[in-house]
């Protein structure tokens, strides 16, 4: 009787050790795929992309809503976004307070969508922890993602590996890696999600000027 309540015992810890097992592998892997799924199954959300160690200050935001999109670019010198409504495209200079009319067709406006589809369709990927400014993050690897380069250049010979690094479920950096002819070279971008964009977004400021 002792020895079948060992024996109970013991298949009950090997399970919940096989359970711990399958929870940890579950909490770590597949965590870009969770995140494109929850993206593309918001009705509204702002991914917003900044760089972080370059003299050259660069953020871009894509809000949408529904089918409504707004890519915003903040630089040093400029501030522009590209608004997509309703079949109709509009390029904004806020700081002259103007705007142009384009046809909606000229506009890819789902890179940051198309980029996520593209990773997460890749079976497989690097997948480890790396520490940037103190803390550690858990990041998975994929190879020939461009979609979320932002001042690096690249030519037919760049081999190209995105690094994307998150805090629990959240996303909190993309690492760029280019190798070119022996040399490599990083960017390392500052993210995050939002599932909201605000309804001023997808709207021309009243008193900016069609062009």
């Amino acid at each position: 009787m002792q020895k079948s309540r060992k024996l109970i015992i013991i298949v009950i810890i090997i399970l919940c050790i096989i359970a711990g097992v399958f929870i940890v592998l579950d909490e770590d892997g597949n965590r870009l795929l969770n995140l494109y799924d929850n993206i593309t199954n918001s009705q509204r959300f702002t991914f917003s992309m900044e760089e972080v160690n370059s003299d050259i200050d660069y953020k871009i935001s894509i809000a949408q809503r529904s089918s409504d999109i707004n890519i915003d670019m903040k630089t040093n010198e400029e501030h522009t976004s590209t608004l997509i409504l309703e079949g109709h495209a509009y390029f904004i200079i806020h700081e002259q307070e103007e705007y142009y009319e384009y046809d909606s067709d000229d506009i890819e406006g789902d890179v940051i969508l198309s980029g996520l589809k593209e990773a997460s369709k890749q079976e497989q990927y690097i997948s480890g922890k790396e520490e940037i400014n103190g803390k550690k993050y858990y990041y998975e690897e994929f190879d020939g993602i461009t979609s979320f380069m932002i001042l690096s250049d690249q030519d037919e010979n760049s081999v190209v590996k995105t690094r994307f690094y998150f805090d629990g479920k959240d996303i909190k950096y993309i690492k760029n890696i280019i190798y070119n002819n022996g040399e490599q070279k990083e960017e390392l971008l500052k993210a995050e999600v939002i599932y909201n964009a605000d309804d001023s977004l997808f709207e021309i400021p009243k008193d900016y000027a069609e062009k």
